[in-house]
């Protein structure tokens, strides 16, 4: 195996690229610190549909934007990060879902996949290009959080404005007046973008401190001493609420027109995403994939080998289940949809659908009343809208 120093200089690291272990062909992707959960569950998968390893280095969605749409062939590329850097080193998943740190390379390595929590034209000074093809993922959510200690249970629109738009705003949001307790990402994250067009905040505004990736903040808000849990707050993806193990809490979320707050979900033990499918959470969006194209096919192989297996129309069931079992909601789950971050929502009639799958597959999930399970179409025969058989449950098409 391949190896080289790493850039701490202390250990050695396998290099991403390795014939001799299996890594001859590698797909090359960099962008959000939301994503590796859900890599974790989709590497396995995608090595066995199509022979290519994901390496995948954390930056931010508005650098996974950069690295495709940016006409600098510098922009493009995933480098080792420098001796004493506090960034990210590239890793690659193994067949049981590991991440394994790794080394790119003097030079670094042309980026495939550039991936981002938000739309292209969230991230300032990207230029729409007919060169850049973009497909969609799963649908995630950002949250409010406070430490499983905490007492509070709801924040408005306007509380969360005084929060992080106003460091506290003279005790008017109170208990969360100690900016020093305000969890946050930086303005190239595709959670502050969000969650700062849900509040009116510009991204780059915010009070609070930076704790780097969404694992970093996890974990630091998850060890917030009690005697401090009633002031401190942060913003997360769910997809790390669901990680943390009880140890963070999110907030109802009460929008601007809106008469009470709403958890993502139908209520706050269960984890299935009613309020985000049916609109009434409004602080969410798809995942995107990014790639340079010609036409529209993909320059790079291992970039088609990518997006063919991970956003496709009718999802084969082991994808149905990655997407899940990282806490995310696949698009044919939904009954909305929209085309920007935080913009107007519109009915949406997947092209195939899987609510009742997706409700049945969570852990400690039973299917919505009036799904009805199914092997084949003759199952469905007797239900209203005469739906078809769709992973396992009649469903209409």
């Amino acid at each position: 195996m391949t190896t080289s120093v790493s850039d701490a200089g202390t250990t050695s690291r396998p290099s991403c690229l390795d014939p001799e272990a299996g890594r001859d062909k590698v797909i090359y992707v960099t962008g959000s610190s939301n994503f590796p959960p859900l890599l974790a569950k989709l590497g396995p998968l995608i090595m066995q549909q199509t022979g290519y390893t994901p390496v995948y280095q954390i930056t931010s969605s508005c650098n996974g934007v950069k690295t495709v749409f940016s006409a600098q062939a510098r922009d493009r590329l995933m480098v080792d990060p420098p001796p004493g850097s506090r960034a990210s080193p590239a890793t690659y998943v193994t067949a049981d879902g590991s991440l394994i740190p790794c080394t790119l390379g003097p030079g670094g390595v042309a980026v495939d996949i550039g991936e981002s929590d938000i739309f292209s034209s969230s991230c300032a000074g990207t230029v729409p290009s007919s060169d850049v093809g973009e497909y969609f993922g799963p649908i995630q959510a950002m949250l409010f959080v406070v430490p499983g200690y905490s007492t509070q249970k709801v924040i408005s629109a306007e509380m969360a404005r005084a929060v992080f738009g106003r460091g506290g705003d003279n005790q008017k949001a109170t208990p969360w007046i100690d900016p020093d307790l305000y969890f946050i990402r930086n303005a190239n994250t595709g959670t502050q973008q969000m969650i700062g067009r849900a509040i009116g905040v510009p991204a780059d505004q915010f009070w609070g401190r930076d704790r780097g990736t969404a694992a970093n903040l996890a974990a630091e808000l998850t060890v917030v001493a009690s005697e401090h849990a009633d002031q401190a707050i942060g913003i997360i993806s769910n997809d790390y609420l669901d990680r943390s193990m009880g140890n963070l809490t999110e907030l109802a979320y009460q929008a601007p027109g809106q008469t009470c707050g709403f958890w993502p979900d139908s209520t706050q033990s269960l984890r299935d995403k009613r309020n985000v499918r049916d609109g009434h959470y409004p602080i969410w969006g798809p995942l995107h994939f990014f790639t340079r194209i010609a036409g529209a096919i993909p320059i790079s192989q291992a970039a088609a080998a990518f997006v063919t297996t991970v956003s496709v129309p009718e999802p084969r069931v082991e994808l149905l289940d990655a997407y899940i079992e990282a806490g995310l909601v696949p698009s044919c789950a939904m009954h909305v949809q929209r085309s920007t971050d935080l913009g107007a929502l519109s009915a949406y009639q997947p092209p195939i659908n899987c609510g009742c799958y997706f409700e049945a597959k969570l852990a400690n999930g039973v299917a919505p009343a009036g799904c009805k399970p199914c092997t084949t179409a003759n199952d469905c025969t007797d239900q209203p809208g005469r739906p078809e058989c769709r992973v396992f449950f009649c469903e209409a098409s």
